[in-house]
């Protein structure tokens, strides 16, 4: 099968005086994406449909490796990212140096491995529950999952959420490897005499998933959200993918 990317429209939010940064970040990101279009992703699926072989990811590395280098180059000469240079001494090029290039293509796949991500497995269908301690390798979490038939014209819904407690401690030492990489001691001693204070609860990281199938097993909607908040404020990333037109 083909996946191609096609001409999309930028945000079209309008942004405040003190939301600057976002509205240049989207800027970028809308002339970046003009350059992918036309780029085809060949791929393979097994009898149920799960993707098995990706064909051609080694051109698909070299597009997004060259259009790393070119995003950085402009985004290097953005005020706010040449403010952070100037004030902590934060160095973003060399923050990103040791980028995995293979996680470069991950922008390209995210898209298409939602489209195909359930095809493969097998759900039951009404809702279910599972908790799991934390491990040495996991965090504390709950798993909540819920599947729909629609027996009127056999469109079903998968939905699952996964919710996991970040320990506190946990949090600090990640915000610290940031802080560190600022090389400003008045921010380190700042961080190390206020976190415990500021900082009281565990952070909550929240991954939802829901998928709508038509009956032949195409997906027609599907969400994907990852949230994390401390002390009930926090930030949501989200993708929505819909059809914009269904032929029954």
């Amino acid at each position: 099968m083909d996946y191609t990317f096609l001409e999309v429209k930028g945000d079209s939010t309008l942004y405040s005086s003190h939301d600057s940064y976002q509205a240049t970040l989207n800027t970028l990101v809308e002339k970046l994406s003009k350059k992918i279009v036309g780029t085809t992703i060949h791929f393979e699926t097994d009898e149920f449909g799960a993707i098995t072989k990706f064909n051609n990811l080694g051109q698909i590395k070299r597009q997004a490796k060259s259009l790393f280098k070119e995003s950085l180059k402009e985004l290097m000469q953005m005020p706010e990212i040449v403010g952070l240079k100037k004030e902590f001494n934060i160095d973003i090029k060399e923050m990103v140096k040791d980028v995995d290039s293979d996680k470069l293509i991950d922008g390209y796949l995210e898209e298409l491995k939602l489209l195909f991500l359930c095809h493969g497995n097998v759900y039951n269908i009404g809702q279910s529950h599972t908790h799991e301690d934390a491990t040495a390798t996991t965090y504390e979490n709950d798993t909540y999952s819920t599947v729909t038939l629609d027996t009127s014209d056999y469109t079903y819904s998968i939905t699952t959420e996964v919710v996991n407690i970040i320990p506190k401690s946990t949090l600090k030492d990640m915000v610290g490897g940031i802080v560190e990489l600022m090389d400003n001691d008045s921010v380190t001693e700042s961080f190390n005499k206020d976190f415990d204070t500021q900082v009281k609860e565990n952070a909550i990281y929240d991954s939802y998933l829901s998928s709508d199938f038509l009956a032949h097993g195409w997906p027609y909607r599907i969400i994907n959200q990852s949230t994390i908040t401390v002390g009930g404020r926090g930030k949501s990333n989200q993708t929505y993918i819909y059809l914009d037109y269904i032929n029954y």
